[in-house]
């Protein structure tokens, strides 16, 4: 009886030090996933590719320059609407009329 209690007295001091191991871990990885990830697109962009560079680059001149020659410049097409008075004989102007009186 006296060997189980320290048997167990033993695992409830080691179950938070295991639990603090595996959140630092995580911790960690959380924290060097990012970094991961930046590192291997900064390789993948800086290995020889020629034809892809040199399009990349054309790419970004063309998206940062003011007057871009290459893409056309977007610009949101709003449809103008069209106003018309309405004439005299316009039964909405009539019913507006007789709705006011």
């Amino acid at each position: 009886m006296e060997e189980e209690r320290r048997s167990l007295a033993a695992e409830r001091r080691r179950a938070p030090v295991i639990a603090q191991a595996i959140g630092a871990v995580g911790l960690t990885l959380a924290c060097l996933a990012p970094l991961l990830l930046a590192a291997y697109v900064i390789r993948a962009v800086n290995q020889d590719g020629d034809e892809s560079a040199a399009l990349s680059e054309l790419l970004v001149m063309e998206m940062t320059a003011d007057q871009p020659l290459l893409l056309p410049i977007s610009r949101p097409r709003v449809a103008a609407l069209e106003h018309t008075p309405p004439s005299e004989g316009d039964e909405t102007a009539a019913t507006a009329a007789s709705s006011t009186d």
